[in-house]
């Protein structure tokens, strides 16, 4: 086959090829969105009364704070495990600080436990799993779009780590206005949601991560 006539054939049908945003300018991007969506949630609801108090509190700082960072390291996570490049161990990078801020809830867990047994309650707070769930989905969407390009060889870590970052920042809004004192219905609705959120989210990876622009196989 002559082989200007072949390359000619191959590139007939080429389509442009659109280079992805690096990652940490999708990052920041994300980041940006999510914290206006959340802002806007604060605003809406309000400020908790109690929140002055607790800001007093050092655990409940770090925990605010190990919060915040697990979302941030997971998104970015999320984008840079994407690439074919990317160190194995990317994954791992939000667990740290989720480890610190589950520490800090178990923590305040067990000094319930500890100061008044009897008084513990564990009720149930579905607005925490509702709020989460619905504040992360705006953010999910763009993180979506952003990495439609990527097609990641690992989508579920890929999706795991999306999940993780955004429903970790809905979570962190969502204590500074939501009236939930008690650390144990904290570490088990915040947690718990969080965790459902990262599991259905690695189970829908590859439909939600396939490229959009290409026939499915």
């Amino acid at each position: 086959m002559d082989t200007e006539r072949l390359i000619a054939e191959l590139v007939a049908d080429a389509r442009p090829v659109t280079r992805p945003w690096p990652v940490a300018k999708r990052t920041v991007a994300t980041l940006g969105f999510t914290f206006v969506v959340l802002a806007l949630a604060v605003w809406a609801n309000g400020i908790r009364p109690e929140l002055p108090q607790l800001m007093r509190d050092p655990r409940f700082v770090i925990a605010e704070i190990a919060s915040a960072l697990t979302g941030i390291a997971a998104i970015y996570a999320c984008f840079r495990s994407a690439l074919p490049d990317s160190p194995r161990l990317m994954p791992a990078l939000p667990l740290l600080p989720f480890a610190i801020w589950v520490a800090m809830l178990g923590s305040g867990c067990l000094d319930e436990f500890l100061r008044a047994p009897d008084a513990m309650h564990l009720g149930t707070s579905f607005e925490c799993l509702n709020t989460i769930v619905l504040t992360s989905i705006p953010p999910a969407l763009i993180m979506v779009l952003m990495l439609r390009r990527v097609v990641p060889f690992h989508p579920a870590a890929v999706a795991a780590m999306g999940a993780l970052g955004v429903s970790s920042l809905a979570s962190t809004a969502l204590t500074l206005y939501h009236p939930l004192n008690s650390a144990a219905m904290v570490l088990i609705w915040h947690i718990g949601t969080i965790l459902l959120v990262v599991a259905g989210a690695s189970l829908f990876s590859r439909p939600l991560l396939r490229d959009w622009r290409t026939d499915p196989v």
